[in-house]
């Protein structure tokens, strides 16, 4: 090779590795992904390393890494193409281009095409808005037709309309990457740092050999709640969040922190007295499997602090959740303890009774005049005549019905005989059992 081509061979390595991504001033906003399109979350500390994890995973497409985590957790893997999560956004925006469409719009999977932005704020001032705009082609050429005022444009897919903006100054939370190809690579404008300095664990600590290339991790032979990651040679002693134990045997190509309940954990001895913050409502913590609090029959699983419902009941089986193996079971295996057994999912709580009664499908007066406690509601007592309820009573608080006086009696709730006790006596919602 001669000099002056080695010189135009250099020249050539710096410019491609040198430029920004092709598709870096691209961006989404408003994105629903698709439930189970997300393989794993957890928390990395760099972009660079969260492509590292892409990588262990086979059937990860692309990953996407939040700047500013959300509980604790900056790198999102995915399993589906990234085409497929960009048409679930409603808000598409790109800069100016002089020869659309642009490439982008259609980025080639596994590529430094796939390094565009979400959770954007633009800075330019909107000159054009609500212009009609069938799709985000339309919109980029509106913005070429009017560069004298456009920089940026932004599409509303939900709308059909257009923004135009005159600068393409924005700030992004949420950048998005290749499975192969490190950040670099792609010629971010920011170079990536590993955040791993240095050792925190001794050479030979529980018989690993950490190879001096590559992100490796291995169980802690002692605790089950932390392991090791071998990052490049560096090994680190890192502990689960949430509580969780380091799981040997997820089925998948990497291994990885689990809900205590779904893992083995061995020789290795748990922590007993560990502990963790907890977040209100139906995800305590933001990916896992919780019970549902006001329906036995029913749990959540929880993805990035989004619950969805699940029943344990189906048209082959009839279980209760038992969250201590987080998994339905039979009845008979399961105590329910505070938790009622009720119809219907969240906000639409129907008909609960206490765990070990006699299942009343629902309740209608019958004929004559008598006196009932409701089944479903312990301080709700009702005057039925004729087929009808012509008055309702609410007990006060301490006090419940009572079956044979059909009166409010005080007492600390043991004569409810299976009926809950409900927190919005007049609504029959929000029950517990005793």
């Amino acid at each position: 090779m001669t000099r002056r081509a080695l010189i135009v061979l250099i020249i050539s390595i710096c410019r491609t590795f040198g430029q920004d991504s092709p598709c870096n001033e691209y961006a989404v906003n408003d994105c629903a992904q698709d439930v189970g399109a997300e393989i794993i979350s957890f928390n990395t500390g760099s972009q660079l390393k969260c492509q590292r994890h892409c990588e262990l995973f086979a059937e990860c497409q692309f990953y996407a890494f939040h700047k500013k985590p959300t509980q604790n957790v900056d790198c999102h893997l995915f399993s589906e193409p990234f085409n497929v999560y960009l048409g679930h956004c409603d808000v598409r925006m790109g800069p100016l281009n002089q020869s659309p469409p642009a490439k982008c719009m259609s980025p080639e999977e596994n590529s430094c095409e796939v390094q565009q932005h979400e959770n954007c704020n633009l800075w330019g001032r909107v000159t054009e808005s609500d212009l009609n705009a069938p799709d985000a082609i339309t919109c980029e050429a509106f913005c070429k037709l009017n560069q004298d005022q456009c920089e940026y444009w932004q599409w509303f897919r939900e709308k059909g309309t257009c923004n135009l903006l005159d600068s393409a100054q924005k700030e992004c939370n949420i950048v998005f990457g290749p499975r192969e190809g490190a950040p670099g690579e792609c010629g971010t404008t920011e170079k990536p740092q590993d955040t791993t300095t240095g050792s925190t664990a001794s050479a030979g600590v529980c018989g690993i050999e950490c190879p001096p290339t590559g992100l490796q991790f291995f169980p802690d032979c002692d605790n089950c709640n932390q392991f090791y990651e071998c990052d490049n040679g560096v090994l680190t002693s890192k502990r689960c969040e949430n509580c969780y134990h380091y799981d040997v045997d997820t089925g998948t190509s990497q291994n990885y922190c689990n809900q205590p309940g779904q893992v083995d954990c061995g020789d290795r001895t748990p922590e007993d007295d560990c502990s963790a913050a907890t977040k209100p409502g139906d995800c305590p913590y933001d990916n896992g499997y919780f019970k549902d609090v006001h329906n036995c029959e029913n749990y959540f699983v929880c993805v990035n602090g989004v619950p969805e419902s699940q029943s344990c009941t189906n048209s082959t089986f009839a279980g209760l959740y038992d969250y201590n193996l987080e998994w339905c079971n039979f009845p008979n295996k399961v105590d329910c303890e505070e938790r009622p057994i009720c119809t219907g999912g969240p906000q639409e709580y129907k008909n609960c009774q206490c765990q070990g009664v006699e299942t009343v499908p629902d309740f209608t007066c019958p004929p004559g005049l008598a006196v009932y406690v409701d089944p479903f509601n312990c301080q709700h007592i009702m005057v039925c005549k004729d087929g009808a309820v012509i008055q309702d009573n609410y007990c006060n608080d301490g006090t419940y019905g009572n079956e044979q006086t059909g009166v409010c009696v005080a007492g600390d709730g043991s004569q409810c005989g299976g009926r809950p006790i409900c927190h919005d006596k007049v609504n029959s919602e929000d029950c517990y059992c005793l």
